[in-house]
């Protein structure tokens, strides 16, 4: 039993490592697949009528059950961390900013704003490769531009 429970811990520890390893939801994956594995060996031991479990092999579980809930919880808070830091921040790096279309905009194409490069959409008529644009609305990670009337043909930092 004490084997079954160390190699238990060892796959929830390896889910971990990958969980971890991968990003945020597989994070959380790792975790709910450690959980699902502590309690599936649990349920089956106890219909096996093996209650006579070592101290030893009820820590081990207990550490594996453990580990499959704290990644669950550092998942999600990552996750929700992630959400609050990608929507608050944007917008407010990018939005009113110029830059150059370095495609044609009919609607959408690419544009460059401050060193990188965007997918972005036209709100007004098809924007000219080359063209001054300036990005008048963010939601999220949609961007849309407008023709800078002022602005003449420019060139795309570092080209």
């Amino acid at each position: 039993m004490l084997i079954e429970a160390l190699v238990l811990l060892a796959v929830v520890l390896a889910l971990l490592a990958v969980g971890l390893h991968l990003g945020v939801h597989s994070t959380i994956a790792a975790g709910a697949v450690g959980l699902v594995s502590s309690g599936v060996f649990l349920v089956y031991s106890l219909s096996q009528n093996r209650m006579n479990i070592s101290a030893i092999t009820a820590v081990v579980l207990l550490a594996s059950l453990l580990l499959a809930v704290a990644s669950i919880v550092m998942g999600t808070r990552s996750f929700i961390q992630l959400r609050r830091n990608s929507e608050s921040k944007m917008p407010l790096e990018i939005w009113n900013q110029t830059g150059v279309a370095l495609s044609d905009l009919a609607p959408s194409g690419t544009v460059q704003i401050a060193g990188e490069t965007w997918s972005a959409e036209s709100v007004g008529d098809a924007i000219a490769k080359g063209s001054t644009i300036f990005v008048v609305e963010v939601d999220k990670l949609h961007i849309r531009v407008a023709e800078d009337p002022f602005g003449e043909k420019a060139q795309p930092a570092g080209g």
